[in-house]
């Protein structure tokens, strides 16, 4: 990410119209696809501190109501657990073969309880 002062300098240089494109960039030290990208309008100096540029955009961190942390919502940690939880469900049931218990028996039990795969006949 560009400061907005090389931006600035750069909006600068080009309004001078003395340099090329090519030597704008050789000379601040960016690409000239930033140069490129300042010259058409896409890309123009922000304005604020970049903390507040990021608050503005994702908000402020809260509290989950799942695991209690201070996150940006939606908590992906509560997202990876309940992911982790539902395979291991599902790989329970697939191990359990035949036998038929309900996802919530099967989500309750405690680890050493749970259904171990079946014998071969």
């Amino acid at each position: 990410m560009l400061a907005d002062s090389v931006v600035s300098e750069i909006h600068r240089l080009l309004s001078e119209g003395r340099l090329s494109r090519r030597a704008i960039a050789r000379q601040i030290g960016v690409s000239r696809g930033s140069v490129n990208l300042i010259a058409n309008g896409q890309r123009e100096a922000r304005e604020g501190q970049p903390d507040e540029r990021r608050r503005q955009k994702r908000g402020l961190a809260r509290r989950c109501r799942q695991c209690g942390g201070l996150v940006y919502l939606p908590c992906l940690l509560c997202r990876a657990r309940t992911y982790q939880r539902r395979a291991e469900v599902t790989r329970l049931l697939a191990a359990a073969g035949g036998r038929r218990q309900s996802l919530k028996c099967l989500s309750q039990a405690k680890p050493a309880a749970r259904l171990k795969p079946a014998d071969p006949p």
